[in-house]
């Protein structure tokens, strides 16, 4: 059923939630592969049979504690498929002659489910936006030109991260936009703690999921990117969102 509401292409949080269960299951399915090539070696005698209990018993406990610590760290990447699917639903609310796309790896091959992807990739009459979502807990500023999460830098600054994935979606989309087509970038924050709302750190738009719609509004609707070539652009998105 056609809507008057943007184009919808991917799901969002998939590529994180797989990624979570992977770190999970992993190390369970290496040790129970490790204790099944230990019991089938019993009948060759290669070790004594004690020796046999205690290496599958010293497997158990290291395959345990490398559970606890991926189901630990599992909660993340829920709550960053929970994050993405916030900034989605801001995103789904854009009009018709948006296309949004969600979960494109950023190797740029089809269907790849491991590795990273670019969260929401928008192609419309503002040209080509970039959207990495961030659902961060606490209070969100800016100092310094730089983002701090209750007064503290994060390790990984998502202000150069949002960079590089600009420069990966380049190189995917070169044979699909004019030399030195601009890619508008900007980091959503999906529990809508930054106390600007809606900044700018030099090429990187700041802002919370609730003022995601206005920033993409307010851009320039005049880009370089022809409309036979940004129709060839939404088509090759959306089969790596297959």
């Amino acid at each position: 059923m056609k809507t008057n509401l943007a184009n919808i292409y991917g799901s969002p949080g998939t590529r994180v939630r797989f990624t979570g269960l992977f770190k999970i299951f992993f190390p369970l399915i290496l040790i129970i592969f490790l204790i099944g090539l230990l019991v089938g070696n019993l009948t060759g005698q290669l070790m004594h049979p004690k020796m046999y209990a205690i290496v599958i018993l010293v497997l158990v406990i290291i395959g345990w504690l490398m559970y606890d610590v991926a189901a630990k760290s599992f909660g993340a990447f829920l709550k960053g498929a929970r994050g993405e699917e916030i900034v989605a639903r801001e995103l789904s609310m854009l009009s018709k002659d948006w296309h949004v796309f969600h979960g494109i790896p950023t190797n740029g091959v089809m269907g790849t489910l491991g590795g990273t992807d670019f969260d929401h990739i928008i192609v419309g009459p503002a040209g080509i936006i970039i959207v990495e979502t961030k659902n961060w807990t606490g209070k969100i500023s800016v100092e310094g030109g730089i983002i701090h999460i209750n007064g503290v830098s994060p390790s990984r600054s998502p202000i150069e991260q949002v960079r590089k994935e600009a420069l990966q979606l380049c190189n995917i989309i070169k044979e699909f936009a004019e030399p030195g087509t601009k890619i508008s970038i900007a980091i959503a924050f999906a529990s809508n703690t930054f106390e600007d709302e809606l900044s700018r750190i030099d090429d990187v738009t700041i802002c919370n999921a609730r003022k995601l719609r206005e920033f993409i509004m307010s851009l320039d609707k005049n880009n370089n990117v022809s409309e036979q070539k940004q129709q060839l652009l939404i088509e090759h998105l959306a089969k790596l969102c297959e």
